[in-house]
């Protein structure tokens, strides 16, 4: 394999990244998309971290996703011990630093966040 392959390469976490604990977290495989659903304290973590160009690690219970961005576009993966491991490109970034707090966005043909409000009692 040359230095300069084209091939896909799988997501791997960074190794600085901020672990955020959040109010709801899920992950759905949809064919080649991966939606990401999310309370809104998920989305202003996510916001943040991505306007800052920073990798982060959503949590909730035993579900985790690491979110780390790369240049380019590498292969989602999900671990049984560690949880969904996704590489997010420059364009994905700038889509999630406008993510709105509720409602659904498609941030590119691979990944979607999902927003939702906590169900109320």
């Amino acid at each position: 394999m040359s230095l300069f392959s084209r091939t896909p390469r799988l997501a791997s976490t960074a190794r600085s990244r901020k672990e955020q604990p959040v109010a709801h977290l899920a992950v759905h495989p949809a064919g080649e998309m991966i939606i990401i659903v999310t309370s809104p304290d998920g989305a202003q973590a996510l916001r943040t971290h991505a306007a800052a160009g920073q990798a982060i690690t959503l949590t909730h219970g035993s579900t985790r996703v690491h979110l780390t961005p790369q240049k380019r576009a590498d292969i989602p993966v999900h671990s049984p011990t560690s949880g969904w491991i996704i590489a997010l490109t420059p364009a994905e970034q700038r889509q999630l630093a406008t993510l709105p707090d509720s409602g659904d966005a498609q941030l590119s043909s691979r990944l979607a966040v999902s927003v939702e409000a906590p169900a109320t009692n």
